[in-house]
């Protein structure tokens, strides 16, 4: 394949007010997939040599997947072409230097793509070195990348940009050449996002039959449904990508290991699973409301078992989804009674999280060509249906408890009839070996558990957490006018001409913060452009330090009620700060009122303020501004906690069967294994860390004498070392001491 080397001209540039608002909305925390703090380097998209990649013919794509999933009766949905490149650091792009700061850049442009995405096939970060991937004119991007995104595998999946052509910057502080290598590029011809980039093309993309899951069907099934995303799976050796659902679930250890449940269909392989995104939350805020957001994802993960006989494939993400993901590890029942009545959370045509109830019982079926009688046959959906994309989600019976994985069938808006899902109990131990069962890895400890109900990773966490107001349950909550009720309101678009307003709050120790009620009094939205940025600010009498910042729709509101926004990172502080909104709609500075939140009736001149307003220069009290000069608060409620805990996988404590000897412990970095009970074969050592993420991996041809490991380099600490075998496995715990 040609990859020809463009000039940058042919990419045209954005106009200059675009690169001036970017400037304030790029790098907020948790713009896409897990992001850390940073900015590019590179100003502008001067002198940056674009790669230009083959085009697809996207109608002939379309028809040929249309097709496929009539004869096969699967749920996957394809949405990209998978071209391989092989552009390095050794090989391509340009280096420059940016105040000192140097970077490596790189741009790839395919015509007429509806998006572009990337799988580096090596990301090898040391700290201080950053990635990032923006559009030329920066109205879209993602990064900073960092060593706390690398995998074992040291490969990252980079969800794509709506735009046809893309810049890869790489900061770095020595150029070490296999830092980072581009082994494929992503042709999206469907367009999975759309222009906003926190928003998804596929919204509203299935069919009008759908539920959402936020509607009256989905009330008692509010928990479960954090247990389920979507997946985004690249597959290099096959070409193309799709999507797919896929569901989180408790083991019987109740360690926070972050196993997730899918369809062999779905991921196939290890390759396909280190090259997956999993997005959560994805959801519509309300019953038949608006689009949700997919900035919570996780990429990568580590393939545990599959089985082409049975349609299924169990992954570990390769980081535990953080709390303000509220993530909810699932319950399961390998029996096999029949579900009373059956509920499936999923992702239809890739669309925001949708709900299907069946209140009959499944009846035991055999599916296409997978073994006999190992499904679960729904007849009918009473509600909803299930569409391309809806493959690997869940089946929960009566108990809420994870019964069956779907792996095909006919349903549709059309005729919801004949959907198949495999058996989690044929799943759990049909197969012998580990990597095909269900069993080793769901019931570690091996003790004969038929079911496990569902499990909140960071419930210890959440006990610490309060929801903080300054109003007292026994004051009004008003909304006043500005002057009359023709001159806006004081807590919105006023012809006073403010736009920003903020609420103090002390603390008198280290906090976490994780969301924020607004009791919104009005949301009238005109255009999807109409947002309100929430905001917090470090101060002691006014907002300072911007802290943080998360645009919102004002149509995502439901006004004369509370609303909760969830941050996309937990916000540390150490001192007071104030928390609030900048309202941004057009016609701009005008009375008419959009947006505005409850506040506490007038308490009268002798009582306490905490309310602030800004025109966008200066920050005023509530009283010192003649036309509003009264004391309240504003009615926004941060979720305040204390210590939340980074979580990982709790390796479970085993006894020393086989006499496996450390030494030195504590050692200082050369330490020596000596086992007995093991067969002069291949033998597979992990050294993980207390969070329990595999840090180094060894083979060695086992003599019966004794292994040598090298962990210089690793900081002071307990490490877990496993050491197997075949079926032989275990535990043991190593101190390290510089």
């Amino acid at each position: 394949m040609l990859l020809q080397q463009t000039p940058v001209n042919c990419i045209k540039s954005k106009p200059v007010s675009l690169i001036i608002i970017f400037l304030f909305v790029l790098f907020r925390p948790g713009y896409g997939q897990i992001n850390y703090p940073g900015s590019p380097a590179g100003t502008d998209h001067i002198n940056v040599p674009f790669i230009k990649l083959p085009g697809v013919d996207r109608e002939k794509l379309i028809n040929i997947d249309e097709q496929e999933r009539l004869i096969t009766g699967k749920k996957s949905l394809r949405f990209g072409k998978i071209i391989s490149v092989t552009l390095g650091i050794d090989n391509s792009g340009v280096f420059q230097s940016f105040n000192g700061l140097q970077v490596w850049r790189i741009g790839l442009w395919s015509p007429d793509a509806r998006g572009l995405g990337l799988i580096f096939d090596r990301f090898d970060l040391v700290d201080g070195e950053k990635v990032f991937i923006y559009s030329p004119g920066k109205m879209q991007a993602l990064g900073a990348f960092t060593a706390a995104n690398m995998n074992k595998n040291k490969t990252l999946a980079v969800r794509p940009l709506t735009n046809d052509s893309i810049i890869i910057e790489f900061q770095f502080n020595i150029n070490r050449k296999d830092a980072l290598h581009i082994g494929s590029v992503v042709y999206d011809y469907l367009g999975i996002y759309n222009a906003i980039a926190a928003k998804d093309g596929f919204y509203n993309a299935s069919g009008p039959c759908n539920i959402d899951i936020n509607c009256t069907e989905g009330l008692d099934w509010q928990s479960e449904k954090n247990a389920v995303c979507r997946e985004i799976i690249y597959k290099p050796d096959q070409g193309y990508s799709e999507l797919c659902t896929g569901v989180l679930l408790n083991n019987t250890s109740e360690t926070d290991v972050p196993y997730l449940l899918t369809s062999n269909h779905c991921i196939e392989n290890s390759s396909h699973a280190e090259n997956t995104l999993f997005v959560f939350q994805y959801e519509s805020p309300y019953c038949e409301g608006p689009d949700g957001f997919v900035i919570k994802s996780i990429s990568g993960s580590d393939l545990k078992a599959t089985s082409t006989n049975l349609d299924f494939t169990l992954v570990e993400l390769s980081k535990i989804p953080p709390i303000t993901y509220n993530p909810i590890y699932a319950g399961w029942s390998n029996r096999f009674f029949q579900p009373e009545n059956s509920v499936s959370i999923h992702h239809p045509n890739g669309d925001v999280k949708k709900i299907s109830v069946d209140n009959d019982p499944a009846m035991v079926a055999s599916y296409s060509t997978f073994d006999d009688d190992a499904f679960w046959n729904i007849l009918q959906w009473e509600i909803g249906t299930t569409e391309a994309g809806s493959s690997g989600a869940p089946l929960f019976d009566q108990d809420h408890r994870v019964t069956g994985i779907l792996s095909g069938g006919d349903a549709s808006c059309g005729g919801s009839v004949n959907d198949y899902f495999l058996r989690l109990a044929n799943a759990w131990a049909d197969y012998s070996l580990p990597e095909e069962q269900l069993k080793f890895w769901l019931d570690p400890e091996n003790s004969g558990a038929t079911f496990v109900n569902r499990r909140d990773p960071y419930a210890e966490a959440k006990l610490g957490c309060d929801t903080v107001s300054n109003i007292s349950i026994a004051e009004n909550k008003k909304i006043y006018s500005y002057i009359n009720p023709d001159s806006g309101t004081i807590t919105g678009h006023n012809t006073g001409l403010f736009k920003q307003y903020a609420e103090k709050f002390i603390i008198v120790s280290e906090k976490n913060i994780t969301g924020v009620r607004l009791n919104v009094a009005r949301a009238i939205w005109s255009d999807d452009s109409d947002s309100v940025q929430i905001k917090i600010w470090y101060g002691t009498n006014q907002p300072g330090q911007l802290l943080y910042e998360k645009t919102m729709q004002i149509k995502v509101f439901v006004d004369s009620a509370y609303n909760f926004v969830d941050f996309d990172s937990v916000i540390n502080v150490t001192s007071d700060f104030y928390i609030g909104y900048e309202i941004s709609y057009n016609p701009g500075f005008s009375a008419s009122t959009q947006f505005a939140v409850f506040h506490a009736e007038e308490r009268g001149v002798e009582e306490k303020n905490t309310a602030m307003a800004s025109d966008g220069g200066d920050w005023f009290e509530f009283p010192d501004i003649p036309q509003i000069a009264i004391n309240t608060s504003l009615d926004l409620q941060p979720v305040i906690c204390d210590e939340i805990p980074s979580l990982g996988v709790e390796l479970p404590e085993r006894e020393n069967d086989l006499n496996i000897v450390v030494y030195p412990n504590p050692g200082r970095g050369l330490v020596t294994l000596f086992p007995d009970g093991f067969n002069n074969s291949l033998v597979r050592v992990q050294v993980y860390n207390m969070a329990g993420y595999v840090l180094k991996e060894f083979n060695f041809e086992f003599t019966g004498d004794r292994i040598d490991l090298d962990l210089t380099g690793m900081a002071t600490g307990l490490y877990f070392i496993r050491i197997s075998q075949g079926t032989i496995t275990e535990t043991l715990k190593v101190s390290i001491i510089r």
